[in-house]
């Protein structure tokens, strides 16, 4: 009979071996609309009745989303195992879209990071108007023990029960984007880019399997032409408006498209057993998932005049629905994701129920519209295309509840605490068709540049998990340091860098790898040490250094360049005057683009340059000096900017607790109580590396014995030195006055709690390895320093390479321009002892 209705209709069809019959072309409906729609093969089972079976949904999860929820782990969750919100997607069945599947992908993610309390304020997301929500929750473990140990059925329970609640108050039937629903349960393995993972979409099981009254038929087999073309219309128009959820509904040949909710309102309670003609529609229009409002009429306006035209068609063939004049025809019809033609999708299944607790309560037999899409216009239902089903439902608890009362349809509120929720299925199977958890490896699909990155960084964001919650990593990747010398201490300082997140570091040397320097320089082997034809010299440190730092990680912007450092007490002549200060020229640029400027050469007159040059510029610089058992490290102070008028008068009127006291004067290392404000408001300024010095720095390097010109001291101390050094960094970039941060001094008890997250900001740590302690010291700027006074740094920036040339051919002029040799002369005429020719303790 079906086959022979077909040939009557116009289908251009043909019989398999097997009986079954492959449904094409719908030639009327082509000639009318003058569109290319075409029916999918349709695989009718012999049989005429038996179980339905639902297609179950299954995940589709796009790399990018393991990767934002890596990032949201370790950046916002941290160690909470809350729920958090995710918007899974479906597509509608069409021959180009992969069946029942639910995409996950970057975006999936809500804004918010956890479930709200108030559940008004979590409502999916909408991903793409082509998509169709599927709102949901992750649960994400934080160890893989505490995953295997999940009650994973007590969550499916808990999300089932609250689909339970929101298909008993009413509220699925205003958002009935909440009858389809996923849940994640996971965990995440950070260091290996590992993922354990379990999908389920929730859904309420029967009492006894659902049956089918006849075999599933074309939609373009149950309805008349006319009907077809006028469901089409008003589908398309659906899709262009602003309706995001409709219902259908046929009254005497009539064809009428409403929401959920008007079709409960609208639908009397004359339902049952025995009179349910066939029930309503639920189309998903995915612009979005929360509104409610009827597109072509109200329910007190059953057919609006604008769209009269589009509903009013004939009476139905034999095959269709059957007329009823005494009261409306209802058929349940929703989006498919399911391409096959004898199973509906999964999100059927809470729809029956929701229609038999509240739209048509204690009704057994339901007509099911499953809306599907042409391989042509993917994104756009097709009726032709589309399925119906005729369906048995068996007796539900909630139906019989209701029937007791008032019908769900007149607003009656139903109790999910007095009507038990039925039991929930949902998981996902594994490939193999288990109920199992899946489990994804990562690391070899991702770049493995990007994984270096992801995985230097994890460390780093492990500590604002529990120790430091406040830590600013940005601000350290973002700085650029410089680094003069590429030595013991050079390579030293660069790999401590790298361990906190430094992505670009410019190192300066002139020197050349040697033999000695691979065991106690860290960034070199033995290969540096020969050129192109495998003999000495070795390579350029700077190159070699910044070469080997792009080595151990891809992610860091390096450079180095081989410069020598122009120096006091090393003379330049005329001959190499240009050469001289295209090197001062090309270290000041560099000073320029730097945040912070790191000393580590070896000898005390190549620190001078560097040291003016990062004062008149006001930038920070960390100086570290290492002895034979002893080392230095310092921060060199930085000159606070100029203050106007009204500053000082701001100052100089706030209460004493806001205000800065300073120090007099003074060339020692004392230490110092936490700075203050005075009333003059001058601020103090913290020493360099030159002010304890009453000389100029000059040559050190001429003349000098074997163990003078190599850097003897104990192995250990430069990485000691180094690390001290680089930390010194990380905390003044974490306290909110940066640079100009006050010295701490050593406290009392080591053991107390610190203002600053990384704790105290010292201004010198001088260090002893023979005792094994450190020391810190704060000695104020001084007024007569050969680098940093006011009297050398507007010198310089009056005159420029002029004076810098004088300070290299004369270091003596620095002391003669600081006032030091009038001091040392005026000292010279001091009678420092008075001696006692009667005292008795001394034998001459």
């Amino acid at each position: 009979a079906p086959f022979e209705r077909a040939q009557k209709i116009g289908f251009a069809d043909q019989e398999t071996h097997t009986g079954q019959i492959n449904l094409r072309t719908v030639s009327y409906l082509d000639r009318l609309t003058q569109t290319s729609i075409y029916l999918s093969s349709f695989q009718m089972a012999n049989s005429s009745s038996g179980p339905l079976r639902f297609e179950s949904l299954a995940s589709f999860v796009n790399v990018g989303f393991w990767h934002e929820l890596v990032r949201r782990k370790l950046e916002v969750w941290k160690l909470s195992d809350e729920a958090v919100a995710l918007t899974g997607a479906y597509r509608m069945a069409s021959a180009q879209a992969l069946s029942s599947r639910v995409s996950l992908d970057a975006d999936s993610f809500s804004a918010i990071d956890s479930l709200s309390s108030d559940r008004e304020t979590s409502k999916p997301r909408l991903l793409n108007r082509a998509l169709y929500p599927v709102p949901g929750e992750l649960h994400n473990a934080n160890t893989v023990e505490a995953f295997k140990a999940m009650d994973k059925g007590a969550r499916l329970n808990a999300v089932g029960a609250q689909l339970w609640e929101d298909i008993c108050s009413g509220r699925a039937e205003q958002e009935p984007s909440l009858l389809t629903r996923l849940l994640l349960v996971s965990f995440a393995d950070l260091k290996k880019y590992r993922f354990y993972y379990w999908f389920a979409f929730p859904a309420l099981r029967f009492s006894t399997p659902p049956q089918l009254v006849r075999r599933p038929q074309p939609l373009a087999e149950v309805l008349t032409e006319r009907q077809s073309l006028s469901l089409q219309a008003q589908l398309d128009l659906l899709e262009e408006g602003p309706l995001r959820f409709s219902a259908m509904l046929v009254l005497d040949g009539e064809v009428r498209i409403m929401t959920l909710a008007d079709a409960g309102a609208l639908w009397d309670s004359s339902c049952s057993p025995s009179s349910a003609d066939f029930v309503s529609v639920s189309s998903v229009d995915p612009q979005s998932a929360s509104s409610a409002d009827p597109v072509l009429a109200s329910s007190a306006d059953p057919i609006s005049a604008s769209s009269a035209d589009l509903v009013s068609v004939s009476s139905p063939s034999s095959s269709a629905l059957t007329p009823c004049t005494s009261s409306p025809q209802k058929v349940l019809a929703f989006v498919d994701p399911c391409t096959r033609p004898e199973n509906p999708g999964w999100p059927l299944r809470n729809l029956l129920h929701l229609y038999q607790a509240r739209l048509c309560p204690g009704a057994r037999e339901v007509r099911v519209f499953a809306l599907r899409a042409s391989a042509e216009e993917p994104d756009r239902v097709c009726v032709a295309n589309s399925v119906c089903f005729d369906v048995l439902l068996p007796t539900a608890a909630a139906s019989a509840a209701v029937l007791g009362g008032e019908a769900a349809g007149d607003g009656t509120v139903l109790s999910s605490s007095s009507i038990p929720c039925p039991p929930v299925v949902g998981w996902e199977t594994d490939k193999k068709g288990r109920l199992l958890p899946r489990f994804l490896k990562l690391a070899a699909t991702m770049d493995p540049r990007k994984l270096a990155a992801t995985s230097v960084e994890l460390n780093l964001k492990l500590m604002r998990w529990r120790v430091m919650p406040t830590l600013d990593l940005g601000k350290i990747a973002r700085s650029h340091c410089l680094l003069v010398g590429a030595g013991t201490l050079g390579c030293n300082l660069a790999r401590a860098l790298l361990g906190w997140g430094v992505r670009h570091i410019t190192l300066i040397d002139n020197g050349r790898v040697s033999l000695s320097n691979p065991v106690r320089q860290t960034l070199y082997q033995f290969e540096d040490c020969f050129g192109a034809d495998r003999k000495p010299p070795g390579a350029y440190k700077a190159l070699a250094a910044a070469a080997r730092l792009q080595q151990i990680f891809p992610g860091v912007k390096t450079c180095g360049y081989v410069l020598s450092i122009p120096m006091p007490g090393h003379p330049i002549t005329s001959a190499n005057a240009t050469q001289v200060q295209k090197e001062v020229d090309l270290l000041s640029g560099l000073i320029d683009e730097a945040d912070v400027v790191f000393l580590g050469t070896d000898s005390r007159e190549s620190r001078w340059l560097p040291t003016v040059l990062c004062a008149s510029k006001r930038k920070l610089c960390i100086n570290a000096a290492l002895g034979f058992d002893s080392y230095m490290v310092m921060r060199h102070g930085v000159r606070p900017m100029p203050i106007d008028d009204a500053t000082k008068s701001t100052a100089a009127t706030a209460p004493a607790s806001a205000r800065v006291a300073i120090a007099t004067a003074t060339t020692t290392t004392e230490a110092l109580p936490q700075q203050t404000l005075s009333n003059d408001s001058t601020p103090l300024q913290l020493g360099c590396y030159f002010c304890n010095d009453v000389v100029a720095p000059r040559d050190s390097l001429t003349d000098r014995t074997l163990d003078q010109q190599c850097t003897v001291t104990r192995p250990g101390l430069s990485m000691i030195a180094s690390a001290l050094a680089v930390e010194l960094f990380v905390s003044i970039l974490q306290h909110p006055d940066g640079a100009q941060a006050p010295a701490d001094s050593t406290p009392d008890n080591v053991a107390s709690s610190t203002p600053i997250p990384l704790g105290l900001i010292p201004h010198q740590v001088r260090g002893f390895l023979t005792h094994y302690s450190n020391l810190l010291v704060v000695g104020q700027a001084y007024d007569k320093c050969t680098a940093c006074s006011d009297v050398i740094l507007n010198e310089y920036e009056k005159h420029g390479f002029e004076f810098l040339r004088r300070a290299f051919n004369d270091p003596l002029s620095l002391e003669d321009l600081t006032g030091l040799t009038s001091m040392k002369e005026e000292a010279a005429q001091v009678d420092f002892l008075t001696w006692d020719s009667d005292d008795e303790e001394f034998d001459m």
